[in-house]
């Protein structure tokens, strides 16, 4: 049970110098680090460098902010997330507006990774990917995630990529949104935002999705929202 008391449990940034082609953290396990007073807002932090994560175990951490955060200020710099296990790590407190990850990154390739909340009082929004042009999104499972809009995946605008978004081979069991928080139009388990390009979502479960709260018109909580670019629509 280790408290971190800086901001980064592990940090890799412009002051590791340009010589740091690819950080790179691989077979791991991280348990029962957190966040105290009000520091440990990352367990693993990177900027402007390639980064990969590779068959890690991240198991009852909690950060003030974000488990990880891939920051980058360019479109130069990849994040690759392979085979990681993501169990019971939240927000030390009850918050349901946190995220696990969220990548700055303009290409993101997410594959066989599993996300799972134990307690929905602080359970949270998995993955939150600013630029989804470039990004895959292969056999991931999701599991008990819980936020206020898109409780496992937000998708906030395509970016400068050359390739569509790829969805393929994923699992949502358990997942959940409130619509009433987001004025009945929550996109409840995933939401793309600013959608310009056609999509393609092959062979993916939803399994005892619901929302938390039962609007009087309750066909205004979908599972997946999609707010297509007007300017030009898929």
């Amino acid at each position: 049970d280790f408290k971190i008391t800086t901001d980064e449990y592990i940090f890799c940034g412009p002051k590791n110098g340009p010589n740091v082609n690819e950080f790179k953290v691989e077979n791991c396990i991280f348990q029962s680090i957190r966040g105290a007073r009000k520091k440990g807002n990352f367990i693993i932090g990177c900027e402007n460098h390639h980064f990969f994560l590779n068959n890690n175990s991240f198991i009852g951490c909690t950060a003030y902010d974000k488990i990880i955060k891939c920051s980058a200020n360019s479109n130069n710099y990849y994040f690759k997330l392979y085979s990681n296990i993501f169990s019971d790590c939240h927000h030390p407190d009850d918050n349901k507006k946190s995220i696990t990850i969220l990548t700055e990154s303009s290409k993101n390739d997410f594959q066989n990774n599993t996300f799972t909340y134990l307690d929905k009082a602080v359970s949270q929004r998995s993955l939150e990917i600013n630029y989804y042009k470039d990004c895959k999104m292969i056999g991931n499972r999701f599991t008990n995630t819980f936020h206020t809009d898109g409780s496992a995946i937000k998708f906030n605008e395509p970016g400068s990529g050359t390739n569509d978004l790829e969805i393929a081979d994923c699992v949502f069991t358990s997942c959940q949104g409130d619509n009433k928080s987001s004025g009945h139009k929550a996109g409840l388990i995933i939401i793309i935002e600013k959608l310009n390009f056609h999509l393609k979502i092959f062979n993916t479960t939803f399994k005892n999705c619901k929302p938390s709260y039962v609007a009087e018109s309750p066909e205004t909580a979908y599972f997946v929202r999609f707010e297509t670019d007007q300017s030009t629509p898929p």
